[in-house]
């Protein structure tokens, strides 16, 4: 006799944690996290401006946040992208601080737009429009 195995039940919404078995995305998101913590640490490292020692701390927390939280749901990866963005531009725009503190925010920024663009094989459409599909 065949034996049946069902799947585990899930509830609507709910992601699990990605696995280890989807390395690179993990890998971007503890990149990410690395990042974020460096630019943080980096606001007292060095002497800063106000304004960049604030939008480095403030910056370099919400980056960790959202690349942990894109572990279990993976676009908020795209908080980081946008993260990433305004560093760069605020960099590029408020540009009277250290040389150094410049091209850490620089080369964070571009670093963090890079990898927080690293796919998910566990993204798919919002499960709104994959009910919309499957009802058509």
């Amino acid at each position: 006799m065949a034996q049946v195995t069902r799947s585990p039940r899930r509830r609507v919404g709910y992601a699990a944690p990605i696995r280890s078995a989807d390395g690179l995305n993990t890998l971007a998101r503890v990149v990410n996290v690395v990042l974020g913590c460096w630019l943080f640490a980096s606001a007292f490292l060095w002497e800063h401006t106000p304004v960049h020692f604030h939008n480095a701390w403030i910056v370099g927390l919400l980056l960790v946040a959202f690349a942990v939280w894109a572990f279990w749901w993976p676009p908020a990866r795209y908080f980081d992208t946008t993260l990433a963005l305004w560093l760069v531009l605020a960099s590029v725009f408020m540009a009277q601080g250290a040389r150094a503190t410049l091209i850490n925010n620089m080369i964070v920024g571009l670093a963090v737009f890079v990898v927080s663009l690293v796919p998910s094989r566990f993204e798919g459409p919002p499960l709104t429009l994959r009910r919309r599909a499957e009802v058509r």
